[in-house]
């Protein structure tokens, strides 16, 4: 029985021997693995039977073309000869050399055509041999032979006539490129001169080869289009070319998908999906933005830097920095400390010549040296909501994100602040392909890290006045909550804030008081009433959202696995809090009244509730605006404990 296999493990596997950020993918409907060395994608078949040797035989030989075949060079002599000749002289040198560097896969690449070999494999029979073995092998090419000879040859004899032979030696010492063009252009002059170049087409070297690269003439779609039964593939191949109502040949393993590549995919879909698919549920890719929407999208504000006067600001910046102070003192003397339980003592290799004496009794005889691991660098990104309702609640809000924004500077970590609205000038109807959102919504950055110090103060001093007096278009005109499409953009923001600052850790806050407006579209077409399965196309990960309340979340997640976010926080800015609320917040409460009913008690006795965790966010809380207001603190500890935003994330990065 064939054991299960972590199909995401292989994905890893292909970019750790390749040493690049391959593209791989899963497809039901490859006969046979194959990689695109122009788009750098590995597309991985999924077998009937299919064990982690299966896996590991087509990853490492997708690999060795990705490491070892020059693209340009091998598109040029594939044009100059022919591409069937010129895949299968390069397979046998790439074979070699990928299990030469790594030679754990020798047991992988044995079994692997051990199994195709045998006549009751349940995964077909790949290379004809069971029709080879009727007939007399002086019908098959040289192709064909070299072809068996360097993959089967193990468990299959093949015979060569006296002229053929020599090219198996040649074959089986490549080392270089240049060696193999050579080994190239010789068996296609010597098929050439024996009239086997036209009956490559129908030979059985065409099954694993043609469609083992996508390369030279034939690309990835027509190479889709074989099937895995020794001759037929010509004619499924003809069909590959316009395939849309054409039916496959009736021994393809894949028949019970459905006649069609139509029937083909949407059953695939089923299965991938839900065995239990219904109208209800819809499947696709995320939308990829072009840079002119991200442009569009995500918009730098440069608050101006100019001296304003505004005593409530120099009251409260004076009331809230010793407090500030007072805090990074105490992170540092923790920091201090956990640094110092992570010190360990360890040998250096040099001998310590007072202890030499006791080398008969005693192995410790060498210096020691103290080693301080150090600490993950963190990062912080910040989403603020700009909308209407957040109106009377925004001054508020403001001033906890200068007492976190104070805190970060002092103890240097990185860190960009961005509001979010939906009154922009771009419309989400330019997205006509993957799941998106149907509302446009904006990004705008307020602030960042890299401002010098005198430059941030007086940036946040003029916004602090103009948020003061009621001047929001200082920053863009109030208007909804476009959640759904703020997420979709937060995967740009994180990407961009760790390719700059470089963080180890990043952690995400989202500062909200109500429900997103948007829905979620596919291919321009709302799906609001609908599950909505999300395909990540880079890991092939899917990510399901049962309906639109919950459609945030789900998006959320989508970024935090594809940005490696460490930690994703929301904050619920509230008067109240009900039941219905706390769905908003953790969805998974709509089957659980009891614990609901004791969040909001606690929000009405604190002014302050978690609730559980679910799906992208690690923690979220609900906050009263009431005891929100920093400037509302009668004395030290009142103003300690008004301190939400900085103690949460203290306690994230501890």
């Amino acid at each position: 029985m064939n054991k299960p296999v972590n199909v995401h493990s292989k994905d890893n596997l292909a970019r750790l021997l390749a040493t690049e950020s391959l593209y791989v993918t899963h497809d039901p409907t490859a006969p046979t693995a194959s990689f695109d060395p122009k788009n750098r994608i590995v597309t991985l078949p999924i077998l009937k039977v299919m064990d982690g040797y299966h896996y590991n035989a087509f990853v490492a030989h997708e690999c060795g073309h990705a490491i070892y075949t020059p693209t340009k060079e091998y598109m040029a002599i594939a044009k100059e000869t022919h591409h069937v000749i010129a895949n299968i002289v390069e397979d046998a040198r790439i074979e070699k050399l990928i299990q030469r560097k790594h030679p754990g896969f020798r047991k992988d690449f044995y079994n692997f055509y051990k199994d195709i070999c045998d006549e009751n494999s349940n995964n077909g029979d790949w290379f004809g041999l069971n029709q080879v073995r009727k007939v007399s092998q002086k019908k098959l090419t040289l192709a064909d032979k070299l072809n068996l000879q360097f993959k089967v040859g193990t468990f299959f004899k093949v015979e060569f006539t006296p002229e053929e032979q020599h090219f198996v030696p040649m074959l089986a010492k490549l080392e270089t490129w240049e060696e193999t063009e050579d080994a190239i252009r010789a068996v296609f002059e010597w098929m050439k001169s024996n009239d086997q170049i036209k009956e490559i087409a129908s030979s059985v070297s065409e099954e694993f080869v043609e469609g083992d690269d996508g390369e030279g003439e034939e690309s990835g779609e027509q190479a889709k289009g074989k099937s895995k039964k020794g001759k037929k593939s010509k004619q499924v191949h003809d069909q590959g070319e316009n395939a849309g109502g054409k039916e496959f040949e009736s021994g393809s393993d894949f028949q019970e998908l459905g006649k069609t590549l139509e029937d083909m995919d949407k059953t695939i879909e089923k299965k991938v999906v839900d065995t239990n698919i219904s109208d209800k549920k819809v499947f696709g890719d995320v939308a990829k933005l072009d840079k002119k929407t991200i442009e569009d999208s995500i918009k730098d504000v440069r608050i101006p830097q100019k001296d304003v006067k505004c005593p409530e600001f120099d009251t409260f910046l004076s009331s809230v920095l010793p407090v500030v102070n007072m805090m990074v003192s105490n992170f540092n003397m923790y920091q201090s400390a956990k640094r110092s339980a992570k010190e360990t003592l360890a040998d250096t290799g040099t001998l310590n010549k007072k202890k030499l004496h006791a080398y008969q009794y005693a192995s410790n005889i060498f210096k020691k040296s103290s080693v301080v691991y150090d600490d993950k660098n963190h990062g912080l990104v910040i989403f603020l909501d700009w909308s209407g309702s957040m109106t009377n609640n925004i001054l508020s809000t403001y001033k906890q994100l200068l007492i976190l924004t104070e805190f970060c500077r002092k103890i240097q970590i990185p860190f960009e602040i961005y509001c979010f609205t939906d009154s922009s000038r771009w419309s989400t109807k330019r997205i006509q392909q993957g799941i998106y959102s149907n509302n446009s919504a904006t990004l705008f950055k307020l602030f960042d890290s890299t401002l010098h110090l005198n430059s941030y103060r007086k940036a946040i001093k003029y916004l602090f006045k103009n948020i003061q007096d009621g001047s929001y278009g200082v920053i863009a005109s109030m208007g909804g909550t476009p959640l759904n499409n703020v997420a979709f953009l937060s995967e740009y923001v994180i990407k961009n804030f760790k390719l700059k600052f470089g963080c180890e850790k990043t952690i995400m806050c989202l500062l909200s008081d109500g429900e997103g407006h948007d829905s979620i579209e596919l291919n321009g077409n709302s799906v609001r009433d609908k599950q909505v399965i999300m395909r990540d196309t880079y890991s092939c990960k899917n990510f399901i959202t049962k309906n639109n309340t919950e459609a945030f979340h789900t998006i959320f997640n989508y970024v935090k696995n594809k940005c490696d976010v460490s930690k994703m926080i929301g904050f619920y800015l509230t008067d109240s809090l009900s039941d219905n609320d706390t769905l908003l917040l953790a969805p998974q409460l709509a089957d659980d009244k009891v614990t609901s009913r004791e969040i909001v008690k606690k929000f009405n006795e604190n002014n302050f509730a978690e609730c559980p965790k679910y799906s992208a966010f690690d923690r979220f809380f609900a906050i009263s605006i009431k005891s929100f207001d920093v400037s509302n603190a009668k004395n030290l500890a009142d103003r300690v404990k008004s301190m939400v935003f900085l103690k949460t994330f203290i306690k994230e990065i501890g």
